[in-house]
């Protein structure tokens, strides 16, 4: 077959009929393969064969050849298993047939022989052979197959009437848009529901008119079909419209036109929901605000600021949730008033974090760290902790020294705060400030937070794995509880040198930290071969007679065979 020359056809063809059994078989599917019109008087009786194997094999290979000879025996072999899809795959055949007739060009056989097939096909558990029989049909007559694909809509089956819709979407034009109108006005719910889905994605705006109308409907999976086609045709155009519906709405709607208020391009979108925003009832208002906050609409904060004294929580919510999305560097000024005018932590901390948001980018650093720290010194002690999180941001020689001396504050909330800053800093600046800290507190929350936040750091660092390994040896030095030092181990890993390695092994014989020690021992050795020596094999021995874990098996098979190959 892949020499596929006139003579390979020719042998095969003659050696069919001396041909037994499995060569039999073979030959005939080549032939089929190969479109070997010669054989096809030969196949066409192969095609009744007592053995249905070779029955089957001849009706798959008539199939492929598509000769318009064979339109009697396939349809005549279909018929016989009344277009069930059975062993002998005869129906299959047949909707292969008429396929291959159709790319050859032989539209009209491909007709007569599919439409028997796409009428008698009627039961309930045949809707993917009337399925397949209404895909062949629509691309031979094309021009009048919305015809038949419309009238596909009055069928009982949704899966049919969905395959009909997605053979018709390609030949949605000006000429049968009407007529597809009619039968969404006279189609029962769900009908109108796939209908509108279809002529959505075609976007034909002559069908706006009467998706708006469908908007309202008390079917709420229509009303939803509705604004999502309404969206996706009209776009920014519609937004009137979609908002009348989401005004009067329910949550169910009115997240529907959120989302397609999410979906629509264009110019003209973010200023459309701005002017709603005002008087929209307040579960619209969370939703417009969210549509602003996604959309990053940095030029309509004024009515985002409006809404923070709302008097509805949730509103207020949303409000300084949008924030951080919409603020750019001109919100500044009202960010630091409202900063200092905060009545709950949630709220400080999403002005905080808009206020970090607007200020990145800048072209000048030096400036916002200054401008961050006078607001910081006018501040009273009560707000100050309020400002180490935006400075841990910005980073910097001043901003680490006014977030470290915090630390020292008799305020609890500024101790607090000063350390959670510097676990959340930019870059490894800190990590002296984070160590110094975890030497000398009392206190275990304060050191959890910051051997938390120093471990974080190390792991975002650039650092090389030899300076990785001296940080995290200073780590493991001040760790006081167990759960801290598995921690510091597991961070370990990080350092792939032979140091850390041996670091890690003191802790074989520890139990409660063993396994973390064990993990890291065999996750460095194993990265590099040139590990070798009386030191490894007894790192690895010990890691092997500890180590536990659903892996485990093989994690050992590994490191004996990592042994095995030590010179």
């Amino acid at each position: 077959v892949k020499i596929n020359t006139p003579a390979a056809k020719s042998a095969m063809n003659n050696a069919l009929a001396s041909s037994q059994g499995l060569a039999k078989l073979s030959i005939i599917e080549a032939l089929g393969l190969s479109r070997t019109t010669a054989a096809v008087p030969a196949l066409n009786q192969l095609a009744s064969s007592a053995d249905p194997n070779v029955a089957k094999v001849a009706l798959s290979a008539l199939a492929n050849i598509a000769d318009p000879s064979s339109a009697t025996v396939l349809s005549a072999a279909a018929q016989k298993t009344s277009y069930y899809f059975d062993n002998n795959n005869a129906t299959a055949a047949l909707i292969v047939y008429a396929d291959n007739l159709l790319k050859d060009g032989n539209n009209a056989l491909a007709e007569t022989t599919i439409k028997q097939l796409h009428q008698e096909a009627r039961a309930n558990n045949q809707v993917h052979v009337r399925t397949a029989a209404l895909n062949i049909l629509s691309r031979v007559i094309k021009t009048d197959a919305s015809t038949m694909l419309i009238g596909a809509m009055d069928d009982k089956d949704m899966v049919y009437r969905a395959a009909a819709l997605k053979f018709a979407a390609p030949l949605v034009n000006a000429e049968n848009t009407p007529l597809w109108l009619n039968k969404l006005s006279k189609a029962d719910h769900e009908t109108k529901t796939q209908i509108i889905d279809m002529l959505a994605q075609t976007g034909a705006k002559e069908t706006l008119p009467a998706m708006v109308k469908l908007l309202k409907n008390k079917d709420e999976n229509l009303r939803i079909a509705a604004i999502n086609g309404v969206a996706s045709i009209g776009q920014a155009a519609v937004i009137p419209d979609l908002y009348k519906v989401m005004r009067k709405g329910d949550s169910t709607t009115i997240s529907a036109v959120t989302t397609s208020l999410l979906r629509m391009k264009g110019d003209g979108i973010s200023q459309q929901v701005a002017s709603y925003l005002p008087k929209a009832k307040p579960g619209v208002q969370v939703a417009l605000l969210n549509v602003l906050a996604a959309r990053a609409a940095t030029e309509h904060t004024d009515v985002v600021f409006e809404l923070l004294n709302s008097k509805k929580p949730e509103v207020r919510t949303a409000a300084y949730a949008a924030l951080k999305q919409m603020s750019t560097e001109k919100d500044l000024p009202k960010l630091f008033v409202l900063l200092k005018q905060t009545q709950t932590a949630s709220e400080s901390s999403e002005v905080q974090d808009a206020i970090i948001s607007a200020m990145k980018g800048s072209s000048n650093a030096a400036t916002q760290v200054d401008l961050v720290l006078q607001e910081l010194t006018a501040a009273p002690e009560v707000r100050k902790s309020a400002y180490y999180k935006i400075l841990a941001a910005q980073g910097g020689a001043k901003s680490l020294q006014a977030v470290s001396s915090a630390y020292q504050s008799t305020n609890e909330e500024s101790r607090k705060a000063s350390i959670l800053a510097l676990a959340a800093w930019k870059n490894v600046e800190s990590l002296p400030a984070l160590l110094s800290i975890s030497k000398t507190t009392t206190n275990a929350t304060e050191l959890d937070q910051a051997l938390s936040g120093y471990l974080r750091l190390i792991k975002l660092s650039s650092y090389t794995p030899e300076q990785k390994y001296l940080k995290l040896r200073e780590a493991l030095a001040v760790s006081k509880t167990d759960k801290q030092k598995q921690s510091v181990l597991r961070e370990l890993e990080q350092a792939k040198t032979f140091n850390a390695a041996v670091l890690a092994g003191e802790y074989l014989e520890i139990p409660a930290l063993q396994q973390a020690a064990a993990n890291t021992v065999m996750t460095i050795i194993l990265s590099d071969k040139n590990y070798q020596g009386t030191i490894v094999k007894n790192l690895l021995d010990k890691t092997i007679s500890i180590l536990k874990g659903g892996d485990s098996e093989y994690q050992k098979e590994a490191m004996r065979k990592y042994l095995a190959e030590m010179p």
